[in-house]
């Protein structure tokens, strides 16, 4: 777990390295999101936080044991085998061997100064999770400064949805456009698009027959974006899972799906 919450990269081992990277990374900024918004509810609050955790951890990836030791109790992350915080354990085991260095010295590479600074780097990482921090921000761009405004901010992103969806798709449209592969902007477009998966068709899959009505004459560009939708991340093979929702209802959105992701 230490090295989990510490490390920024996930091993590399195959075909869905890349994708296991943005996924934790966006599931990092999205925890530190949950908690500001005013828009989402507690129960939904609730619910997505541990969604995006449990993704936090599958993704870098740990072991089955791992990934299901560890609950939230309000906002604190628990052990929850030993009933213990988080952020406790890690405190006192930075503290042990702070404490104890002349008996370890000869087994660590770090000075005592340097296990402390450890200690109040990790504390932060967990202060992130559990959401008791400010909430990250992707940098700003000009370029960029209209996306960004829905992917920094959670409630603005809710608030225009559902007061005007069309205006969503087009700014989807124009993002997918002007992706290009390897840029900051074909980053943004991945973020963007997993928030609509996330805080839209995750409470209400029934959301995703706007899109489909809305692209119905221009369907290149709507297999592109369900592709994406896939291809960046397997959110929605998640909540799909986890809400039994019914597929056969939704042809026309696993139309654009090769036959392998289909299975």
């Amino acid at each position: 777990m230490l090295w989990t919450i510490n490390s920024t990269l996930v091993p590399g081992y195959g075909q869905y390295s890349d994708m296991n990277v943005f996924m934790k990374g966006y599931s990092f900024l999205q925890l530190s999101h949950i908690n500001n918004s005013d828009y989402l509810t507690k129960k939904q609050k609730e619910e997505i936080r541990d969604f995006f955790f449990w993704h936090f951890l599958y993704t870098h990836p740990v072991n089955e044991e791992t990934l299901e030791a560890f609950s939230f109790r309000g906002q604190d992350l628990f052990y929850s085998d030993a009933n213990v915080k988080v952020s406790d354990y890690f405190r006192l085991y930075h503290d042990f061997y702070i404490e104890r260095y002349s008996s370890y010295k000869d087994k660590l590479e770090v000075k005592p100064q340097d296990i402390e600074q450890f200690k109040y780097l990790t504390l932060d990482l967990i202060k992130v999770i559990e959401g008791k921090s400010k909430k990250l921000k992707l940098p700003d761009d000009e370029e960029l400064s209209i996306i960004l405004n829905y992917v920094n901010n959670i409630d603005f992103f809710l608030k225009s949805y559902y007061s005007d969806r069309e205006s969503i798709f087009r700014l989807l449209k124009n993002a997918l456009l002007r992706s290009d592969e390897d840029s900051y902007q074909n980053y943004i477009f991945s973020v963007f698009i997993q928030n609509y998966v996330c805080y839209i068709l995750n409470f209400d899959f029934d959301e995703m027959k706007y899109l489909v009505d809305y692209f119905n004459e221009d369907i290149d560009t709507y297999n592109n974006i369900i592709k994406r939708i896939h291809s960046d991340a397997i959110f929605i093979d998640r909540l799909v899972y986890l809400k039994k929702v019914d597929v056969l209802s939704y042809d026309t959105f696993f139309m654009a799906l090769d036959e392998n992701r289909k299975r």
